[in-house]
């Protein structure tokens, strides 16, 4: 559920569309939408009001969402625990990110860790 999945395509958008079928299920939590609502909002980044909503309301659709009510403080940049303690309540299978900082856990409580790029073979050695 990344800002760079949509605002620059790539493997971050193949690895999202690959979470829109009847294999797998998008998982998020109020928190982290929230920031990805904020920073789409920022000027450097090529979004539309419109973009945003569609973007925005698409996810809220496509993903299962999940209350998070366990602080978990693993990360080194705690701005990102977010994402762990949302995959952990979501139950999820593997927590797809760029960020170095979850990378170098590789995983955390059964969910595997992993970049755009390995999830995206994954799902096609499987």
């Amino acid at each position: 559920m990344s800002v760079s999945a949509l605002g620059f395509g790539g493997r971050p958008l193949e690895a999202l569309l690959r979470t829109f079928d009847e294999e797998r299920q998008l998982v998020a939590s109020e928190e982290p939408l929230r920031e990805l609502e904020r920073v789409m909002e920022y000027d450097r980044l090529p979004f539309t009001g419109a973009e945003r909503t569609q973007y925005l309301t698409l996810l809220r659709l496509e993903a299962e969402i999940v209350q998070t009510e366990n602080s978990i403080t693993r990360v080194r940049d705690a701005d990102d625990d977010k994402f762990l303690e949302c995959a952990v309540e979501g139950d999820a299978d593997v927590l797809v990110s760029g960020d170095e900082d979850l990378l170098d856990l590789h995983s955390y409580d059964g969910v595997d860790i992993v970049t755009p790029d390995e999830f995206v073979r994954m799902v096609e050695e499987a």
